[in-house]
């Protein structure tokens, strides 16, 4: 990377992204199959030098900021064509080219800010939108690519930009433009997940990332916009925990380990010794759904809530929050402490310990500085 770019390399690939791979489409006298021809090979050019663009910037800061000046460009390329060109449609039934060309560019776009907190800190609410309209568009919005650029404008190298994270949020609950989006973050509280979103906790991990570094207006606009309120989060645990099937746990850890066999050329016996399948599930069924991914997930944003949102006499009293510390919390935290004297715990079970160990603290801290002890200890 360093030698090419000391050759230049990067002045050719300038050209090349800029390069109109349709130009024979606009004013040349050729009959139409040879236009299509000519688009054909210019965008087999261009394909080619996409991916070469993006292997000359990943992760490699110095080519990214020197490529950072074709970084509007590429916006044009990335952004999802609203029409075709339809002479190329009658000659060749469809245009195979266009999608992979937003999709390179989409791809170098993600590789070129990848890690680079300069260039991220320069990202405007347009290229959010872009990618946000990219991901609005995919058959389930919890799976695209194009949320990376979300998180990466948040909080490039674990260091949360304020303004973009705010950004982000009023995309995510944008339900004009976005109902997708705004579909899958309240999707995310759904334990049954009757909505059918693969992957719930990537959306919950996109909602701590913007909330990070506490950051109240986030918390306070997906509040009031999308109902994330503490106590809408402390319900869907508790439901997570009343729902959890410990035997459907296990049963997906072991296809979780098999499946890490099968990629990495194990055999059978010795994917029983690997990480994925010697993590312990625990008999507690409260332990059991605190310390599965979407639990974990899950747990992690109510302790940013409550230390985020300012917590008022009735938040503090209210049933839904405690029936999560009576039914889930206090039985997980027991079940810790009697793993802890038996024998150790697991990495993931030490995270859950911390997690409601800090919510315990937060919570207390709030009841005492009410004064409410005895108002919930006659509650029960």
């Amino acid at each position: 990377q360093t030698i090419l770019r000391a050759c230049g390399l990067e002045n050719t690939l300038f050209e090349a992204v800029q390069m109109d791979n349709e130009i024979a489409w606009k004013g040349s006298i050729c009959t139409e199959r040879e236009k299509a021809e000519s688009e054909r090979r210019l965008t087999l050019v261009k394909r080619a030098l996409l991916q070469l663009s993006r292997a000359f910037v990943q992760g490699n800061r110095m080519n990214q900021t020197v490529f950072s000046k074709a970084l509007d460009t590429l916006q044009a390329f990335a952004t999802p064509a609203s029409h075709k060109t339809e002479a190329a449609i009658s000659v060749t039934g469809s245009i195979p080219y266009v999608m992979p060309i937003e999709e390179l560019s989409q791809l170098l776009l993600l590789e070129t800010y990848r890690n680079n907190e300069d260039l991220c800190a320069s990202i405007k609410i347009g290229l959010l939108r872009v990618f946000a309209r990219i991901a609005e568009g995919s058959e389930d919005v919890s799976t695209s690519r194009a949320l990376d650029l979300l998180f990466m404008a948040a909080v490039p190298e674990h260091k949360p930009l304020t303004e973009h994270q705010l950004m982000v949020s009023r995309i995510l609950v944008d339900r004009s433009n976005f109902p997708k989006l705004i579909e899958s973050v309240q999707g995310a509280f759904d334990t049954e997940n009757v909505a059918g979103i693969a992957n719930q906790g990537r959306i919950l991990r996109l909602l701590l990332t913007i909330m990070s570094g506490e950051n109240e207006a986030v918390a306070s606009e997906l509040t009031q916009q999308a109902g994330l309120t503490i106590n809408a989060t402390a319900k869907a645990m508790t439901a997570l925990v009343t729902n959890f099937d410990l035997n459907a746990a296990r049963s997906d850890q072991r296809a979780e380990a098999l499946e890490h066999a099968v990629h990495y050329g194990e055999s059978k016996t010795d994917s029983a010794a690997s990480p994925h399948s010697s993590r312990r599930i625990s008999s507690s069924l409260e332990l059991a759904a605190l310390t599965s991914r979407y639990g974990a997930d899950m747990l992690d944003l109510l302790v940013e809530q409550v230390y985020i949102m300012p917590m008022n006499e009735e938040q503090v009293a209210s049933p839904q929050l405690w029936k999560f510390v009576v039914e889930c919390a206090a039985p997980a935290l027991d079940a810790l402490a009697d793993e802890l004297r038996q024998s150790s715990i697991e990495p993931q079970e030490a995270r859950c310990w911390r997690a409601l160990m800090d919510f315990m603290d937060r919570l207390l801290g709030v009841v005492s500085q009410f004064g409410l002890e005895e108002e919930l200890v006659e509650k029960g």
